[in-house]
């Protein structure tokens, strides 16, 4: 995950490789493996890690979490909608992965349903973070950057900022780059698909 969070996927790949084979039973393993080769743009080793839990993880909602992911990364908004909600299905008290699936349907042309989303949230920092995501579902970047920069005055950023689907929409705004540098974070590197 460190690796992830200043956007070293390929490293992250062979971390979780190894933790995989020394704990291949483990949902949450797998699961991180595989949004680490997504983000990697390994996605042949993604594919093989999601057959590879499907009988055994298929009632695990990390397993649907790191699917979506997987097709967010892809631009497969219906697929990673559907992941998403199993994700919501078997685990609703999961806030953030409800800004995912608004992310989704604003890419899916049903705006309606991320706004009705966004008018759910309150005032928090994580609050934020999951507004900048579906202003960035919806294309509004401006107000996705001005939710990014207030979590970031609170003290918060998103985990996986350098790498997450949602933002590459700022991978070049200047006041992007300087939340990155706030936080000792480097600047995104290019996506390899």
């Amino acid at each position: 995950m460190l690796l992830r969070t200043v956007g070293k996927p390929a490293e992250a790949v062979s971390y979780s490789a190894r933790a995989v084979e020394l704990d291949p039973l483990h949902p949450v393993i797998l699961s991180g493996h595989i949004r680490n080769c997504s983000y990697a743009g390994r996605y042949d080793l993604a594919i093989k890690g999601i057959e590879n839990g499907k009988q055994l993880f298929e009632n695990s909602f990390i397993f649907y979490i790191c699917r979506g992911y997987y097709h967010l990364d892809r631009e497969q908004y219906a697929e990673a909608l559907t992941n998403l909600k199993k994700t919501e299905e078997l685990n609703p008290g999961l806030k953030h992965f409800h800004s995912l699936v608004a992310f989704c349907q604003a890419r899916l042309g049903k705006e309606n349903s991320a706004r009705r989303h966004l008018a759910t949230l309150g005032t928090s920092p994580d609050d934020d973070l999951s507004r900048a995501i579906i202003y960035a579902g919806t294309k509004q970047a401006e107000s996705s950057i001005a939710s990014l920069q207030r979590a970031a005055n609170q003290g918060f950023v998103y985990t996986d900022m350098l790498l997450h689907p949602a933002f590459r929409l700022h991978h070049r705004d200047p006041r992007f780059l300087e939340i990155l540098k706030d936080f000792g974070l480097p600047a995104p590197m290019a996506k390899v698909n």
